[in-house]
């Protein structure tokens, strides 16, 4: 019997497409440095500085100031934008704070962070780090200053309080841990250096701001060294932390301790131990509540392969195998935390359902896994953006007070033009946003077995549909279907042959918009579906 080996099918959607619900972010801001190689949006921070009930969003600007001709050493900027309604490029900073290097008390603006509530006022603080550099611009240890704005704040040139590193302490990084021992003020993990080699990890209480040693011990220049705040995994009311660390036998680590009003801290379970340094990251991220269970998930660690692993909160201790792994981008790299915090993935609530959403930055795009009672691990929405190169920074609030997370990310440092200032981008939320397991769209019953390659797939692109597992004695005709994440059918089509045997359909993407599809093929009385990616 004569063997049907080509049949190409055009699916235009357009016109339907628009009605469909297909999942998108719409960007609402652009920001720009305000010079070439301004580094501006080296790092975000989301929080409500003037205290009105709207997230803001805080810019630094790493090196701005800096002129190769004549040389001008930069002296850094920081850049409050007040959130609101009507949140988009035209909003200008309500405020900023940069450097006087090398005039006036000569010193650099350089990191900022949201440290969390720690005077107990209910509103997350801001710390913005500054100091006097030496040699090759690196800061000299006795002059960093920790300043920290408790908000309502006209100007930023009077901070609540101001910390200094003590004698003999190397400048490390700062983690944001949540309130771990109930009192009513958020806590801050920090990393430091002594001489010897030594790297420390402290916590430094909210409130009194006293400190207490966590880990003193020799290990080479690990960039996971780390402390970081979980949320409340357990659900017993306290925050929970992790430490990450690579050890003298070469193996990286990964601690877990839960929060309690004693501050004692001699009992830890173990996610990670495993013979290997670069092979796996060694700091955890915070992802909210994804499954609206009243228990905080998290992320354990990044292996190679760029799949996030996802440890789901509950009464019982986490184990060391992942409650759900998140596909990287159908293969490419999740573009890992960054040292000297979580950069490169975050949370929030991007549609407004109750459920956490994963947002983690890729190479020239972002991807968003939307949480829900049974979260699959694969990407809903991947967003392109040719500018997110070197050392991109995202962070999530609800910028324009609609109700629904946004997503800034930024491009500080094309590392291809030399003209680049840097950007930062906010995309907005939306109740649009749907996962793609939607219980509307019809269960496929097995019968043959469906493929579609490439997946992902451009939409400037062809996919082709193949079949295999198929009987001899199936018959046409062929129903060809196409679904958006909504279970909405965007297409439908019918193919009349009398041939019993076919070796792939073709699928024109000319007119598809980004986001994920469901395409179920019916032969006969037999159905199979497949899920693919459009990107753009």
């Amino acid at each position: 019997m004569k063997k049907l080996k080509l049949l190409t099918l055009t699916l235009l959607l357009s016109g339907v497409l628009c009605l469909s619900g297909i999942n998108d972010m719409p960007l609402i801001a652009e920001f720009q440095g305000e010079h070439i190689k301004s580094l501006f949006g080296h790092k975000l921070v989301c929080l409500d500085f003037n205290h009105d009930g709207y997230d803001d969003l805080i810019v630094s600007s790493r090196a701005y100031g800096y002129c190769a001709y004549p040389n001008t050493p930069p002296r850094g900027k920081v850049y409050i934008y007040y959130g609101g309604p009507g949140f988009s490029s035209n909003i200008a900073p309500a405020m900023s704070l940069e450097g006087d290097y090398p005039e006036g008390m000569q010193r650099v603006v350089a990191t900022i962070h949201n440290v969390g509530d720690i005077n107990g006022d209910s509103y997350d603080d801001l710390m913005i780090t500054d100091y006097v550099p030496g040699s090759g611009n690196m800061p000299i240890d006795e002059s960093v200053r920790f300043m920290i704005y408790y908000g309502c704040s006209n100007d930023l040139s009077s901070p609540g309080i101001i910390s200094m590193l003590t004698p003999g302490e190397s400048w490390g990084r700062i983690y944001k841990l949540g309130d771990i021992d109930g009192d009513g003020y958020d806590d801050i993990g920090i990393w430091y250096c002594m001489s010897g080699g030594r790297h420390l990890l402290d916590i430094v209480w909210g409130g009194s701001f006293e400190r207490q040693n966590m880990i003193d011990m020799v290990v080479i220049d690990d960039p996971d060294f780390s402390i970081v705040g979980l949320g409340d995994i357990n659900n017993d009311g306290f925050h929970d932390f992790s430490i990450g660390y690579y050890d003298a036998d070469g193996y990286s680590n990964i601690r877990v301790y839960y929060g309690n009003q004693d501050r004692v801290y001699d009992e830890y379970t173990l996610i990670l131990h495993r013979y290997a340094l670069w092979a796996v990251t060694r700091r955890c991220v915070p992802l909210g509540d994804l499954n609206n269970d009243g228990f905080a998930d998290f992320m354990g660690w990044l292996p190679l392969s760029g799949d996030i692993t996802v440890w789901l909160g509950s009464s019982s201790a986490p184990t060391m195998e992942p409650s759900l792994m998140l596909s990287a981008f159908g293969g490419e790299y999740a573009m890992p935390p960054r040292p000297d915090d979580s950069a490169g993935i975050t949370y929030g609530d991007l549609n407004g359902d109750g459920y956490d959403d994963v947002i983690a930055i890729g190479f020239l795009r972002f991807g968003v896994w939307l949480g829900s009672s049974n979260m699959n691990g694969f990407v809903d929405l991947m967003v392109r953006n040719s500018n997110l190169r070197g050392f991109p920074f995202i962070v999530s609030g609800d910028f324009n007070g609609d109700g629904f997370a946004d997503i800034a990310v930024s491009a500080p440092d094309s590392r291809y033009d030399n003209y680049y200032p840097g950007y930062v981008y906010v995309y907005a939320g939306n109740p649009g946003l749907v996962p793609n397991d939607d219980a509307l769209i019809p269960e496929a019953q097995d019968g043959f077995q469906l493929t579609c390659s490439p997946n992902p797939v451009s939409n400037k692109s062809k996919m082709k549909i193949r079949f295999s597992d198929l009987k001899e004695n199936v018959l046409m005709p062929t129903e060809i279907s196409v679904y958006n994440l909504r279970g909405q059918l965007v297409y439908q089509t019918k193919v009349d042959q009398s041939q019993p045997s076919i070796d792939y359909l073709e699928l024109d993407l000319a007119d598809y918009a980004s986001g994920v599809y469901i395409c179920q093929a019916r032969i006969g009385n037999l159905q199979s579906s497949k899920r693919f990616t459009v990107i753009r």
